[in-house]
């Protein structure tokens, strides 16, 4: 996995900031483990919309080049959000807003294998320097 750090502030997702916090200071060949958990899964946050709701009508034509609503896909909400379709049959879609990290930990072991500086191209490690 490649990512940058910093965009966790410019994103301004607490688990980006989580990972961008752990990693600074981090050398070649170093490893470390980190261990999260989402927040807890809300049951207000799931919700069972008509299929013929303006919202839902939108997402069908939006996803009809993917066949439509699926079953365990995600769709993006006109308010930018994402949402798992749970269920969907020919009366309603049943759609959950919970974060895809609610009620789960995550570990995700790292090793860095190559730091790239402003430029994109590879540099050797150096310690920043006293003036």
């Amino acid at each position: 996995m490649t990512f940058e750090v910093g965009v966790g502030q410019s994103v301004q997702n607490p688990l980006f900031q989580g990972i961008d916090q752990e990693v600074l200071g981090l050398k070649v060949g170093d490893c470390k483990s980190l261990s999260m958990s989402g927040p807890d899964w809300n049951p207000d946050l799931l919700f069972k919309v008509p299929f013929d709701h303006p919202e839902i009508e939108r997402l069908q034509r939006r996803y009809s080049a993917q066949g439509g609503l699926i079953e365990g896909e995600y769709v993006e909400l006109v308010n930018g959000d994402t949402a798992l379709v749970v269920k969907a049959d020919k009366d309603t879609v049943t759609l959950d807003c919970n974060s895809a990290f609610a009620g789960n930990a995550v570990t995700i072991d790292i090793k860095v294998v190559n730091i790239e500086y402003g430029d994109g191209s590879p540099k050797a490690y150096r310690p920043p320097t006293k003036v």
